[in-house]
């Protein structure tokens, strides 16, 4: 049966819908194209390359095999200060080059590359279009070009800033060449060893004390020219310094290239290498053979000395005791017939005898002098150091002396008479022979109706005795002479007796004391002898210090303390006759060591701004002393002026090799002297005492 017809509508499409992505469809996948992801891809690359060329410190082009630069980055602008429209596309990379020749970019660059790639003086052609070189830039800087070809007939060409590298080799040729210049000027010889002995490095001069190319000495062994014994030492000093550490030794060495046995003073410095382990010896010496030389000339010069002062003192001894028996017999005899009443003298007779005495004990003055001065040069001298009443003692002198001046109308008298007494460190004879001497030649130089006066005084840690006339003065020349051994001013225009031992004497026993005696003196005017003892503070104190040598009251304060090292007695008199001679501006007190050993305490004790150091010492010598002295830290920057017997050709220039800050030749002038102390002084005062 069929169904009833219906009626039919149009057919329209229905609504449409939102669209969304594919991806939220689900059932479906979107559709890609492939070009264009490549492209993508593609661009993606380019942008990450161009991101890592411009980002690296070298300069980059790379050009084709048409000459058309296919690739650069942003540094090679930087770097050849170029315009990035030299870069436009299709742009050649003649066009560049020609650019930058007009503009005078390729300067050659400066020789401080390494040897082994010298640089060419000018950059040709061929360089520029396909070579490798370096070259400076307009702005100073240095460039290293580099080109790579390519297999398809192109060609990367790199560019790269060595400005760095460059400054550093120049500086590092220019420390070698400096370091090579002040090796070959040392004025001794340098060597490195390694741990087995053998040469590492050596200097020109070294390899012409052995005799030796330098070359042919490198790596070959450095026993033959050592003793077996020096061999030991060094590589005992190898096995046990530590790194850093230094010794000095001097040595005899007969590997010469003239066959000569030669003295060497060697400074070895121990190091190693952190990185290997191994060890070197860096020696480095200087050719003391003068030196030792001119020392053992010294030494034997001194021993000579020594056996001559000690005959000298020897005969003086001898014949002061041979001479003292008929001295005595002579006095005896003619004490006996003055006193003789039985046989009474006639008054010619009484005047004739009485000069006979009188010359005898003249002689005997002179006979007891002459013993006391030969023990003292000798160190024989017996002081019994004790506080002493000095105004007391000076009574006594005064007394005994009286009838003296009476006779020769003189006025004696003390000063200061009723003050309390003052007690001094000394030996109570030696201090009244002293006293008696210095009144005895007031009384006797002064002038007619003249006048003498003596005093005693206390001064800061000393006592000071005074004795003061009315004379007719020293100048300057006769006070450096007046306290030398038989030295006796315008003897000739004299009648006084005397054999010019009083003072030298004086000198010695002041010393021997650790006192001093001084004089202030003006011709016309008369002069003032002045002693000074170390205060004590009364009979039974213990004694205090003994202040520093010098000689009278200074007029200005705070002399500069010299300390001078020296077992002559009489090189003492004259060095401090010399030194009280200074400038009061440059004022010195003087303290003295007869021994070496002494003079090494004294200089740490005493803390000197000047030590004068006599080279020939008993038991060391001065240059040992020195040594001594410089590694003492307490000591070490004291100015230390070498005072030699000896007046050898370049005995200032051993002497300034040694340490010495000077050396002064005996004998010397005074103003030489004056200028050594005053210079030593002025330059080093800032500098002496402890280390800072």
């Amino acid at each position: 049966m069929n169904s009833p017809a219906r009626t039919r509508r149009p057919l329209r499409s229905p609504p449409p819908r939102p669209s969304r992505p594919a991806h939220r469809r689900p059932g479906l996948r979107p559709h890609r194209d492939p070009l264009a992801t490549a492209r993508a891809a593609l661009a993606e690359k380019e942008r990450a390359l161009t991101l890592t060329l411009d980002s690296m410190l070298h300069g980059l082009i790379s050009v084709d095999a048409t000459g058309v630069v296919a690739l650069h980055n942003e540094r090679v602008l930087q770097l050849l200060d170029l315009p990035a429209s030299m870069f436009a596309p299709g742009a050649r990379f003649e066009d560049i080059l020609r650019f930058q020749a007009e503009r005078g970019d390729f300067l050659p660059a400066p020789q401080a590359l390494d040897d082994r790639d010298p640089q060419p003086a000018d950059i040709s052609p061929a360089d520029v279009l396909g070579g490798d070189y370096v070259r400076r830039t307009r702005s100073g800087l240095c460039m290293e070009v580099r080109t790579m070809p390519m297999p398809d007939g192109g060609f990367v060409r790199t560019y790269v800033d060595v400005t760095p590298y460059v400054r550093a080799q120049q500086a590092l040729r220019d420390s070698e060449h400096e370091l090579r210049t002040m090796l070959d000027g040392f004025p001794g010889l340098m060597v490195i060893s390694d741990d087995q002995l053998n040469y590492v490095y050596v200097n020109e001069r070294a390899a012409a004390w052995i005799g030796q190319p330098r070359d042919a000495l490198i790596g070959q062994s450095a026993r033959p020219h050592l003793s077996a014994r020096r061999a030991a030492d060094i590589l005992a000093f190898m096995q046990q310094a530590p790194t850093g550490a230094q010794q000095t030794v001097e040595s005899v060495y007969g590997a010469t290239s003239n066959g000569l046995r030669r003295w060497l003073q060697v400074t070895q410095v121990m190091g190693g290498e952190a990185r290997t382990g191994s060890r070197k010896c860096y020696a480095f010496a200087l050719d003391v053979t003068a030196r030792k030389e001119a020392e053992a000339a010294l030494i034997a010069a001194k021993e000579e000395a020594e056996r001559a002062n000690r005959a000298k003192s020897d005969f003086l001894r001898s014949i002061s005791h041979e001479l003292r028996t008929p001295m005595n017999a002579i006095a005896g005899f003619g004490e006996l017939l003055l006193s003789d009443r039985a046989a009474p003298l006639s008054d010619t007779q009484r005047v004739q005898i009485g000069e006979i005495r009188r010359g005898a004990g003249h002689l005997l003055a002179l006979i007891n002098e002459l013993l006391d001065l030969s023990m003292a040069e000798q160190g024989q001298l017996k002081i019994t150091l004790a506080p002493l009443p000095l105004r007391r003692v000076l009574d006594e002198c005064v007394a005994l002396m009286r009838p003296l001046a009476d006779a020769a109308g003189v006025r004696l008298e003390i000063l200061d008479e009723g003050e309390p007494e003052l007690h001094g460190l000394g030996d109570r004879t030696r201090v009244a022979q002293v006293l008696l001497n210095l009144i005895s030649n007031a009384i006797k130089y002064n002038a007619a109706n003249g006048h003498v006066r003596v005093r005693c005084l206390r001064e800061a840690d000393e006592v000071l005795i005074e004795v003061i006339d009315d004379g007719p003065g020293l100048s300057e020349r006769q006070r450096a002479r007046l306290f030398e051994a038989f030295e006796r001013l315008d003897a000739g225009k004299t009648t006084i007796e005397g054999a010019g031992l009083g003072l030298a004497l004086s000198r010695v026993l002041m010393r021997a004391m650790g006192g001093r005696i001084g004089v202030d003196s003006v011709v016309g005017r008369g002069s003032t002898f002045r002693i000074a003892l170390p205060a004590a503070d009364g009979p039974h104190a213990a004694p205090r210090a003994v202040p520093p040598a010098g000689s009278g009251t200074r007029a200005t304060r705070g002399p500069r303390k010299v300390l001078y090292i020296e077992d002559n007695p009489v090189n003492v008199l004259l060095m401090e006759a010399m030194l009280e001679r200074l400038p009061a501006e440059h004022a010195v007190t003087m303290r003295v060591a007869e021994l070496p050993e002494v003079g090494l305490r004294m200089a740490v004790e005493e803390a000197p701004e000047l030590i004068l150091l006599d080279i020939q010492l008993p038991g060391i010598d001065g240059f040992e002393v020195l040594r001594r002295l410089r590694l003492d830290p307490a000591c070490r920057h004291v100015p230390v002026i070498a005072v030699s017997a000896t007046t050898l050709a370049g005995d200032t220039m051993i002497a300034r090799a040694a340490g010495f800050d000077g050396c002064l030749g005996k004998p010397f002038e005074m103003h030489e002297l004056h200028s050594a102390v005053i210079e030593a002084l002025s330059g080093k005062l800032t500098a002496v005492g402890p280390e800072r």
